[in-house]
């Protein structure tokens, strides 16, 4: 699975960035996921736990960063406690999602381009790249779109507690060298909170988008729909609104193609581990 050209955000940027080794404290589960692959020479039935937890950890510090407040520190059953539950269970099915695409890359290069089987030191040469690609490369592209999703998920709760007083919304970019074509060309659109235009183009509109959005009484104009300039790059996966659907990564991430439904299931049953063990 190739997400480099993926992962470069709509402003032509590569975010990404490849560290010598991963991190000291994945190292040596890492090699143990690969060896237990090569010893089997086939696909787990599970998730690896502890890598998928390495990735749960990264991914819902970014999004509690970015929201600005901690799931533990929540009143019950508030609008903000119900967005982070349901952005937490995302994390933990993302991640495992994740952790399976890693181990269905290891299990693939068991063999080389010939079909034959490799040795083991060409496995575990080809399985450090993989994990390499997972740990360092990909993961920081995908913890920056945590964050995002985090802050936007917070404004959603926001827009959604204020709309009756604020009920129109304004497409906020960051103008500078760095903006997308994407964005650019949205900035200053303002839409009801309810319209469906916010259904796609509410942020984050791609990896690496700082864009926002800011709430208006209704004195403020409204863009008519032909004076909208569509944005005609947009990546297909990020036309959703995540906030409003409570969710961290798009659901059509290539993480997600051909996933097991019991891989999702796996992940939830994690959450359900790790939050036991938080009430004990």
């Amino acid at each position: 699975m190739q997400l480099d050209e993926l992962y470069t955000c709509g402003c032509g940027h590569d975010h990404n960035k490849l560290d010598a080794k991963p991190p000291k404290n994945i190292q040596a589960d890492l090699v143990k996921m690969a060896e237990s692959i090569w010893k089997t020479k086939g696909i787990p039935s599970n998730i690896n736990n502890p890598v998928t937890r390495y990735y749960v950890d990264a991914f819902w510090k970014a999004v509690e960063k970015g929201y600005g407040e901690v799931l533990s520190g929540i009143e019950y059953d508030t609008p903000d406690f119900n967005m982070l539950s349901h952005l937490q269970k995302n994390v933990y099915q993302f991640s495992a999602a994740k952790n399976y695409q890693q181990l269905k890359s290891l299990t693939q290069a068991l063999v080389n381009e010939d079909g034959n089987l490799r040795t083991k030191k060409e496995y575990f040469d080809a399985a450090y790249a993989i994990n390499d690609e997972h740990v360092n490369t990909w993961l920081n592209t995908e913890r920056d779109t945590a964050i995002a999703s985090g802050q936007m998920a917070s404004k959603w709760v926001d827009i959604e507690a204020d709309s009756d007083t604020l009920p129109l919304l304004e497409f906020d970019a960051i103008m500078d060298e760095r903006t997308s074509a994407i964005c650019s060309s949205l900035n200053g659109v303002v839409r009801p909170v309810e319209d469906d235009f916010w259904n796609i183009y509410y942020p984050p509109n791609h990896f690496g988008c700082r864009s926002t959005a800011r709430s208006h009484d209704s004195g403020k104009k409204v863009t008519l729909v032909n004076d909208i300039v569509y944005p005609d790059k947009m990546p297909e996966m990020f036309k959703v609104n995540l906030a409003k659907d409570r969710l961290v990564f798009p659901p059509k991430h290539p993480y997600w193609h051909g996933l097991p439904e019991d891989i999702k299931t796996q992940g939830y049953n994690l959450l359900k581990e790790d939050t036991k063990e938080e009430d004990e």
